[in-house]
């Protein structure tokens, strides 16, 4: 889920890196979409309103282990990172969204992805 306002420089990023990109209307639906069929990679804005955007990362972290949950913000402050990996998240991106520099961040929570999911399957 992510504000209307980063869209289009996602919707970019996505398209030049040939990956599927789904948004979500509101919290609820993004849950249900994500234990229907997890995702490698889902990306949370801080900045939506009526959201409680720790509680948020927490809770789209345990619906799906596996995928690698990033928090959008404003404020990349060392207290905001900590605050996402406290909630399960692993990692974040800053906005206004640099391409390059969320290029290289989004590959490494896709492979952060991929081994969660071997993870999962040893456990099994």
């Amino acid at each position: 889920m992510i504000s209307k306002d980063c869209y289009e420089a996602m919707g970019r990023l996505c398209s030049r890196l040939k990956l599927e990109l789904i948004y979500c209307a509101s919290f609820p639906l993004a849950v249900r979409k994500l234990q229907a069929t997890p995702f490698d990679v889902v990306i949370f804005d801080q900045d939506l309103p009526h959201q409680n955007w720790g509680a948020a990362v927490g809770v789209l972290a345990q619906t799906s282990p596996e995928s690698s949950i990033i928090l959008l913000s404003t404020r990349r402050h060392p207290e905001v990172w900590n605050e996402v990996i406290r909630n399960g998240g692993h990692d974040m991106l800053e906005k206004p969204i640099s391409e390059e520099g969320a290029e290289s961040s989004i590959a490494l929570a896709m492979a952060r992805a991929e081994v969660n999911r071997i993870r999962q399957r040893i456990a099994k």
